[in-house]
């Protein structure tokens, strides 16, 4: 009997929701992306990102465990979040068809393993890279969120997602099949 890949194996209680929005929460915030085209390089965003990530894992560490004394919650905030981007961390390839995919972030928190991926683009190209990449995560931690960040000057990738379209629908199916959870700005 096939085993199931590891992120459609993962169950989505209230607590663990609760962590994918927090960090999606951080992913999304406007402090992050409000640094963007701002001639500010791909590792500067990402510096961004790992300060709001940490701000959120954070802010949700008393809430997973109440007996956790204070002065813990900061160090185990840090200890739960890989990034690259630390010299000290190394995050791993995954060989998938021949290509070698690695996630921007991974949370380990609360038992679950979150693979964090950020795209930029102003074109299909990049909405399909970021939802290849996160399909190959499926495969290997328990969730993945990705933020799609619409460099178009109209922001015509942001609209197509709105609220009923075709786009939607299709998200809200990674969400429901893949733990694949993408937000676009």
């Amino acid at each position: 009997m096939t085993q199931p890949i590891a992120g459609t194996a993962a169950r989505k209680t209230t607590r663990r929701i609760r962590i994918i929005d927090g960090v999606m929460d951080a992913l999304m915030s406007q402090s992050v992306f409000g640094i963007i085209g701002h001639g500010n390089s791909e590792s500067a965003v990402a510096h961004k990102m790992h300060s709001e990530i940490l701000k959120s894992l954070t802010s949700l560490h008393p809430e997973l465990d109440t007996n956790a004394p204070e002065a813990l919650v900061d160090k185990r905030a840090r200890e739960c979040l890989l990034w690259e981007g630390d010299i000290n961390t190394t995050i791993n390839h995954i060989q998938f068809l021949g290509a070698q995919h690695r996630p921007d972030f991974i949370v380990q928190i609360d038992g679950i393993r979150i693979a964090i991926e950020l795209k930029r683009g102003s074109d299909g190209s990049c909405v399909r890279n970021a939802l290849g990449q996160c399909i190959v995560y499926a495969s290997q931690f328990d969730f993945s969120c990705c933020v799609i960040v619409d460099t178009t000057r109209d922001k015509k990738l942001n609209r197509a997602y709105g609220e009923g379209t075709n786009e939607a629908l299709m998200l809200g199916r990674l969400w429901d099949n893949f733990n694949i959870r993408i937000g676009v700005v």
